[in-house]
C-alpha cells in the first residue's frame, strides 16, 4: 500500500513523541496532532495492520516496527530540511514549520535527492570561495 500523507504524518508524529517521551499513548499523538482519539485509535488500527506499528500488549504503547520507523525517520528528515531551508531563506519559523510539513510530501524521493545534492554543492562551491 502507499502511504498516504496522513499516515507519513501519524506515523512521523509517533516517531518525533517517542524521542522525546520514550512513551507514546494514543492521547500523545491525539494532543501533539489536535486530532479525536477516536481518530488515532481508528489510524493506529489501519498501520498496526498494515505493519507499521505495534500497540504494547501492557498500558498500549505505540512502537514503530522496523519498517514504520524507517518511513518515519525518511519524513521526518525531509520536513527538517524543507522547514530548515525555508527559514535559512528568510521564512518566518512558525510558517516554515507549516509549509516545511506539506513539502515534506510533494516532491518524490528522486527530486528531494537532487535538490539536496544541488543545495549542497552551491554550498561546497561557497565554501572555496
Amino acid at each position: 500500500m502507499i502511504l498516504t500523507e496522513s499516515r507519513e504524518d501519524y506515523l512521523e508524529m509517533i516517531y518525533v513523541l517517542g524521542k522525546q517521551y520514550r512513551i507514546v499513548r494514543n492521547v500523545d499523538v491525539a494532543h501533539a496532532m489536535n486530532r479525536t482519539k477516536a481518530s488515532v485509535t481508528t489510524m493506529v488500527h489501519s498501520l498496526v495492520e498494515e505493519g507499521y506499528l505495534v500497540v504494547e500488549k501492557r498500558g498500549g504503547h505505540l512502537a514503530l516496527t522496523e519498517k514504520g520507523e524507517a518511513i518515519a525517520k525518511i519524513t521526518y528528515d525531509r520536513h527538517v530540511f524543507y522547514r530548515d531551508l525555508l527559514i535559512r531563506a528568510g521564512v518566518e519559523p512558525e510558517l516554515a514549520e507549516r509549509e516545511g510539513c506539506i513539502m515534506e510530501h510533494i516532491l518524490c524521493e528522486e527530486s528531494h535527492n537532487k535538490l539536496v545534492q544541488y543545495l549542497a554543492e552551491l554550498e561546497y562551491a561557497g565554501s572555496e570561495s
